[in-house]
Formats: C-alpha cells, structure tokens, sequence
C-alpha cells in the first residue's frame, strides 16, 4: 500500500490536548504511520502533543518535523497568549489567516547552525525522542540549503545518530525543478502537489530522493461544488469510467487522495484533518481504489473533463 502521512497542521485547533491526541490515534488506528510537524506550528505547542502520542510507539511510525521558521517568542513563551490566540482563531477562523499573515511577513527563516542546532535539542525534547527520522529546513532557499557550515552540521548529526535523514519543506518554486541543484546529501524534498498542481510531474533528478507531497485536498471545495450542480447524466457517465459511483463528496476525497499517492508510489502522500471520520473515509476510499487498480491517466481523465464542465 503506498505511504499516507498524517499533518499534524491543526492540532490544535481541536477543543483540548485529549482530543489532539485522540486524533492522533485514530489516524494510527487507520494505518497512518508517518507523521509531520514543525517547530511552527500550533505556536510552539504541536510537537509536544506528536512527543507525546510517539512515546509508546517511537519504532512503529516516522516524524518529520522543520527548522528555520518559529513561531514568535511572544506567544510561545506566554502560555496565556497562547490561549488566547488559539480561542480566536476557532471563534473567528478570519484570526487564523492574520495570523499566518503576520508570520510569513515579519519573521523570516533563520537557518544559522546556532539557530539549527538549538532547534534540534529542543525538538528532540518536546518530541520525547532520541532521534528525528526526517529534519527539514522549513522554507528554505537554494543558497541557505547549501551552505557549507549547514551541510557539515546535519551530516555530523546523522553520524551522532541524531537525524536519520535531511531535506527541505518549501515552496515548490525554491525547488527550482531540479534535485541535483541541491547538495547530493538531501534527502527529503517536501513540497505542494494536487490535482491541479502537480508539481509531481516538473521535478526532475529524483529518483535517489523521498518525495514528500502534501495539499492533496486544496481544490476539493472546487469539485464538490461542481458535484453539488453538475447533471446527474455526467456524474453517471464519469461514475461508470471508474466504476464507482462519485457522487459522494467522500468519494471524491479518496480519487484526491488516490491520485496523489498513485503519482508519488515511492514517497509519502500527507492530508490533514481533524474529524475521525474524514479520516476512516479517507483511508477507506484510498483502499477502494487500489482494489480497482486505476491508473492515473484514467483519474486525470475524469478530472479533467470536471474542469471543464467548472470552466
């Protein structure tokens, strides 16, 4: 079966740190054994939720988790703030996207190997683990990847046994296409891709690499909505060339999902979510699928044909 992983993004949007970790569980109850986080996320407070879900089962799963961009000192360090921020962002989900506003544009990444090597020590201790399987620079540029003073600081922690592999999370465009452009010791190269976008199919010089793909469900609010309009005679036709019947937005989750791990066979396909059962009916229609063993012309087919009755 191919690699699902399970970002861990939101969190802690959830009510309490009981359900986080019940999210968490469930995921693993389904099969999720990867999981990725950052130092970013949840201000501060996610990767100790991942440490603490991880302790009993360190060996049964991976982690990824990112350097570079923090979240502000501020509000990691005001556990009040924190709760307050995260309140906000549930009552009013505007708050969320000011938040990630004011990140993005006020503090950029710091990828000094003071910087790398303080986040490490921190990262193994809220992650409540001795090692880090994936360690990534978290939006990183071409030449802040390839500093000297880096490479030699995360080729030394493989050695201490500390990181197992590295890489880069970042926008696909820092990527520039190519792998090779990159020190030959990344390993990981996370990275956007979805129906609409599939980065999958630029990226060249991989085949040595892990390939990380996540935002698999970005424009799922497009075709549901397409699913909401269309005729019922085009929904038949395109149920009939897959041989499973669409009309069901759950359905259409697990083509998303299907897709994105079919186009990505020997990396890891992420999706986030923080209801059960979205994630039960994700993982059920992605099973659904391989038994029908489709191929991705034919779903790029299907898909394509939605986009044009969307226009």
């Amino acid at each position: 079966m191919f690699k699902i992983g399970f970002g861990c993004v939101g969190l802690t949007s959830l009510s309490s740190r009981r359900e986080s970790l019940a999210i968490l569980e469930h995921a693993y109850s389904q099969g999720i054994t990867h999981f990725d986080v950052a130092r970013l996320y949840g201000m501060g407070l996610t990767e100790s939720i991942v440490g603490e879900f991880a302790k009993n089962k360190r060996h049964e799963i991976s982690i990824t988790t990112k350097f570079g961009l923090n979240p502000p000192s501020i509000i990691v360090n005001h556990r009040n703030l924190q709760n307050f921020v995260k309140k906000s962002i549930k009552r009013m989900p505007f708050v969320k996207k000011l938040v990630a506003k004011k990140i993005h544009s006020k503090f950029e990444p710091v990828f000094s190997v003071e910087n790398a090597r303080t986040s490490l020590d921190k990262r193994l201790t809220e992650l409540n683990t001795d090692y880090i399987d994936y360690y990534l620079m978290h939006e990183a540029t071409l030449e802040a990847a390839n500093s000297d003073d880096m490479i030699c600081f995360l080729d030394n922690k493989i050695k201490e046994g500390k990181i197992l592999k590295f890489g880069i999370g970042t926008a696909f465009s820092h990527i520039h296409n190519d792998c090779n452009l990159f020190n030959c010791n990344y390993y990981v190269f996370q990275f956007e891709n979805n129906i609409f976008n599939e980065n999958l199919l630029k990226i060249k010089n991989s085949d040595s690499k892990l390939l990380v793909t996540y935002s698999v469900f970005k424009d799922f609010n497009t075709i549901n909505q397409w699913l909401d309009k269309a005729e019922v005679q085009n929904i038949r036709k395109y149920s009939n060339e897959i041989g499973i019947d669409i009309k069901d937005n759950n359905v259409i989750a697990g083509m998303f999902l299907y897709h994105s791990a079919l186009s990505n066979p020997n990396g890891i396909t992420l999706f986030s979510s923080t209801r059960g059962i979205n994630i039960s009916n994700n993982m059920k229609y992605l099973r659904q699928f391989i038994q029908l063993n489709l191929k991705v012309e034919l779903i790029n087919k299907i898909f394509k044909q939605i986009r044009n009755d969307i226009g």
